[in-house]
Formats: structure tokens, C-alpha cells, sequence
């Protein structure tokens, strides 16, 4: 079980959440897991998380099979967050490579 699990919901967030999840792939601090709730974008959201989730297997991609709603998809999200500690990052967040560092 990591430290902390950050999670990331998205929808149609294909202009940003490369660089998001970039940021988070190089932090300073390692023992964390994200795991990305696509809420069944209809853009190349889904190709760029999964090739995350490839890469990296603190990267954790799960597709809904239906748009759940905003409010849904934060809380499976939620749900799905196994650890001593808990953040959330909109697709579109950036940080600096020690914010998990930083802030846990």
C-alpha cells in the first residue's frame, strides 16, 4: 500500500492531463500511486493515461463504461483510495517535483 494515493478524475481532459501526470511522475517522493478515474471521455484521453499506466505502475487507469457524472466519478475515485494519506489534482493541476514531498 503506498504512502499516498493521489487521485485525478478526468473527462475530455486530453489538452492537459499529459502534463499533469508528467508532474506527478517525477516527483522527489515515490511511495504514492495515481490512480486516474476516465469518466468515458470521447477525446484521446483514455490513449494517454493508458500509455501512463503502461510506463509507470504507480499509474492506475480506470475507464467507466458510462459517463457516471461529475460527482459520481470523484467518489469512485475516492473509494477506490487504499492509504495512510489521500489528495486530489484535477486533470489540469501542475506541481513542482517535491509537492508530494512537501506536503505529506
Amino acid at each position: 500500500m503506498p504512502k499516498i494515493v493521489v487521485g485525478v478524475p478526468v473527462y475530455n481532459g486530453e489538452p492537459y492531463i499529459a502534463e499533469c501526470l508528467n508532474s506527478l511522475a517525477v516527483q522527489t517522493f515515490d511511495d504514492f500511486s495515481v490512480l486516474i478515474y476516465d469518466n468515458a471521455s470521447t477525446d484521446g484521453t483514455q490513449e494517454t493515461c493508458e500509455s501512463f499506466a503502461r510506463r509507470d505502475r504507480r499509474f492506475v487507469y480506470f475507464r467507466q463504461p458510462v459517463n457516471r457524472g461529475p460527482t459520481q466519478n470523484f467518489l469512485d475515485v475516492l473509494g477506490a483510495a487504499d492509504s495512510q494519506l489521500f489528495m486530489w489534482r484535477a486533470h489540469d493541476d501542475l506541481c513542482t517535483p517535491n509537492f508530494l514531498e512537501a506536503t505529506h
